[in-house]
């Protein structure tokens, strides 16, 4: 990627996530986890149940280890019958399945986030969403435990590029920035040295907003090329 400009690497990347060639003929996004035997609400709960634990860990092994609990219990999709689990039984179950480095934490997150969105949103993930704004959804989003930028950042996109909600405000959504994707707009030269180890995601969420609207891309198709090269380059 060295020499090109923020436009031609989000066309190079796009187009080759699109044709799933090179790194991406077999890596996957969340989006592509979601399990085809569950209903529309069950993946929906998946995407709000596994995204705010996708960090510190591989996310394949995540995403993976997810996808054979709720085969194994699919009740665990169910809000109400998620919110009623043991605490202790929850934990074992995701340290069992999904690996988790830290399982009480999920374990509190799962029980804490089941019943506020019982409690805020009828149970019903899509809620979330029903709103006019986006900027309003990320509100509603990060009123969950462990929903920050990152992990609200992903849930967001995962359900804008899985369901097709529309927002006018849609490019006022930060991208989800961890470190692979700062590494590599400082590797490319495209912020300083300074701006890198500060960690400037604002920075870096405008070069390539910038880059997705002057080429006509969907920051949200971008970013899901970004994260695989990021990963694994």
């Amino acid at each position: 990627m060295e020499n090109l400009s923020p436009e031609q690497i989000v066309k190079k990347l796009v187009t080759n996530f699109r044709a799933r060639k090179g790194v991406f003929q077999n890596r996957i996004n969340v989006e592509d986890w979601v399990p085809d035997w569950a209903s529309r609400k069950e993946k929906a709960v998946f995407l709000f149940l596994v995204t705010v634990l996708d960090y510190g860990m591989r996310s394949t092994v995540l995403y993976k280890g997810a996808n054979d609990l709720f085969k194994e219990r699919r009740e665990l999709l169910d809000p109400k019958k998620l919110s009623k689990i043991d605490e202790k039984r929850l934990a074992g179950l995701l340290l069992q399945f999904l690996h988790v480095r830290f399982p009480n934490e999920a374990a509190k997150r799962w029980l804490a986030n089941s019943q506020k969105l019982r409690t805020d949103f009828d149970g019903n993930v899509f809620k979330i969403f029903d709103e006019p704004l986006a900027l309003k959804v990320l509100e509603n989003i990060y009123r969950f435990r462990g929903f920050g930028k990152k992990t609200g950042g992903l849930f967001f996109r995962s359900m804008v590029n899985t369901f097709k909600p529309s927002f006018p405000d849609i490019n006022k959504v930060p991208m989800p920035i961890d470190r692979h994707k700062l590494r590599l707009t400082y590797e490319w030269g495209f912020i300083s040295k300074a701006e890198f180890e500060r960690n400037d995601r604002q920075k870096v969420d405008h070069i390539w907003k910038a880059a997705c609207q002057k080429v006509g891309v969907s920051w949200l198709e971008f970013d899901r090329a970004f994260w695989i090269w990021g990963v694994y380059n």
